[in-house]
Formats: C-alpha cells, structure tokens, sequence
C-alpha cells in the first residue's frame, strides 16, 4: 500500500471515529449536531482519487503479471523436457559421470533462483492482499454510516453532490476489488507454477546426488591394482616377442611402397630437418672424440695413483661409446 493509500484510510478511519462518538453522544443526540457535509465530501473525493490511480497500476501489473505466467509456465515446460533427456539418458546407461554433475550444479542453482523468486512473489501478494482488505473495511465502514444517514432522512444524504461522490465511490470501489482480486489470481498462478518448478528440481537434484556419489565410489574402486615388478618385466617380454612378427607384417603389406613414397613427400621437410640434425650431431661427436680421448690417455698415463688411473681409463670407455656416432 502506497502513502497515499494509508493516509486516506487513516484520514477515512478518523473521520468515521469522530463521526460515531458525535452521533453517540447525548449533547449531540439533543442538539441534533451534523457531521460537516464538506468533509465527507472530501473524504469520498479523496478515496475517489486514490483508487482511480490504484486501479491504472493495477491494469498495468495486470498485463505484466499475464506474461511473467506465461513466461513461467514456458520455463516450466522447458525444465521438465529436459529432465526427461537427462533421466532417458540415465536409464540407457549413458549418462557420464561428469555430465551428472554439471547438471546437478545447474539445477542446484536454479533451486536457489526459485527459491528467492517465491519469497519475493509471496511477499508482493501478501503486501496486495492486505492492501485490498484494508479499502474493503474502510469502505465497508463508510457504507454503513451512509445507510444511516439514508435510512435517517439526514440532510447529507438529500445534496445530489453527495450523492453523485458517493456512487463514484461505489463504482471505483467495485472496479479496484475486480482488478486487485485478479492480481491476486495471476500472482496464485506464478506461485503455483514456481512450487512446481521448485518440487521438480529438489526431487531431480536428489536424484544426481545419489547417482554421483555411487558413480565416485565405482570410480574409486575401479583404481588399477598396483603391479608387481615381475608383472611388469612379463608384459615387457611379451611385447618385445611381439615385435619381429609386427614387424614382418609391416613389411609384408603390398601397399608399403605406396605408403613409404605418400609418407616422404609429406613429410619431406621433417626427414630432411633431421636427417641434418644428425649430420651435425656425428660431427660434433667425432670432434669431442679426437679431443677428449688423448687427453684422458695422456692424464692416465701421468696419474700416479691407481684410483686416478682406473677413472680416466673408464673416462676413455664411456667417451668411445657416448660418441659411437662418429662412426669411428
């Protein structure tokens, strides 16, 4: 309810209060004292006013309210197709384990959007609904002093613009309470629709839980054993036995020729990079040869001690066979 909302039915509300006590009183039974017409008048003007304004908002939050369900039905149908993929999938024994928990994230977190959008809903019908049942007793209240004041013959009731105020008020009043009790109907609709969309993705996230924690816990038992040592020294041999006749089979494919000359012009500039690279690489080892191994000769046969002599021979064997290819 906005300002002007409350300050009429609080001006209204006085207005019937002072009103009463007047009407009530015996000095004003006998004097046969008036409520001032003028501020009756006021009152009902003013509350004129007020519900015109309320009752354009309310066409206007109508129309939008009309779409936000329509909307909200559309992610709800959305939701629900998908789902179904996901649970088809599930049932075929094809759902992957990480698939399962980016759906379980998403609608994880959809649950929280839903969940923040009901609270918000709830609590705009709630602020209507309040609304409309403050201006139903204010009107309710004011009805009544008119129907004493025409059942008394009062001589407020006899001004035709009293009248004519009044019947406004009427028919505003009438046209507020259709408009705000749609509202309330389309605001129902949107709860109604979320409560689903909520229901849905709780029970469907239970679901992914369940199914990612027993996917873990195969996963984790599904762990290779580790293997032995002799193990291991098995499937080498066996792959090396394997190897002559892979490599029989190889060059007894009719179409290796072919295969060989489509490989080279492919892969020519590769070939050539590094049939350079060892080119260079036997050079440099021949050069490192001539020159690393008279000097380990030469300090073997200055060393005086046995354990100088044994390194730098061991120098010289590990020089001939680091450098093998120099071709030498």
């Amino acid at each position: 309810m906005n300002k002007s909302n409350r300050l009429f039915c609080l001006i209204l509300y006085l207005f019937l209060v002072a009103w009463c006590l007047v009407l009530a009183s015996p000095l004003g039974a006998q004097e046969n004292n008036s409520p001032d017409p003028e501020a009756l008048l006021k009152v009902l003007v003013e509350g004129a006013a007020s519900l015109e304004r309320d009752i354009a908002t309310g066409k206007t939050d109508a129309e939008a309210l009309q779409q936000r369900v329509k909307q909200e039905e559309v992610n709800l149908h959305n939701l629900r197709a998908r789902i179904a993929i996901l649970k088809a999938t599930l049932a075929a024994g094809e759902l992957q384990l990480k698939q399962a928990q980016e759906a379980l994230e998403s609608f994880s977190e959809r649950d929280k959007q839903v969940a923040a959008q009901l609270n918000e809903v709830r609590g705009q019908r709630e602020k209507l609904a309040k609304q409309l049942e403050a201006r139903i007793n204010a009107f309710n209240g004011l009805k009544q002093e008119v129907e004493y004041l025409k059942a008394n013959k009062h001589p407020i009731w006899t001004s035709p613009e009293f009248r004519r105020a009044y019947e406004r008020y009427q028919q505003l009043a009438q046209q507020y309470y259709t408009g705000a009790t749609l509202i309330l109907e389309l605001w129902d609709k949107v709860i109604s629709t979320l409560g689903k969309e909520s229901q849905i993705l709780i029970e469907t996230t239970k679901e992914l839980k369940n199914y990612a924690e027993v996917g873990w816990k195969e996963e984790l038992l599904k762990r290779e054993r580790p293997v032995s040592w002799l193990e291991t020294m098995s499937q080498t041999g066996q792959t090396l036995t394997e190897l002559p006749a892979r490599f029989f089979t190889y060059l007894a494919d009719p179409q290796l020729s072919k295969k060989v000359t489509v490989s080279l012009q492919e892969r020519w500039a590769q070939l050539l990079g590094l049939l350079a690279l060892f080119l260079i690489l036997a050079w440099i080892a021949r050069r490192l040869r001539l020159l690393l191994i008279p000097r380990l000769r030469q300090w073997q046969t200055d060393a005086e001690e046995l354990g100088l002599k044994v390194i730098f021979k061991a120098g010289e064997i590990i020089s001939r066979h680091l450098f093998g290819l120099g071709f030498i």
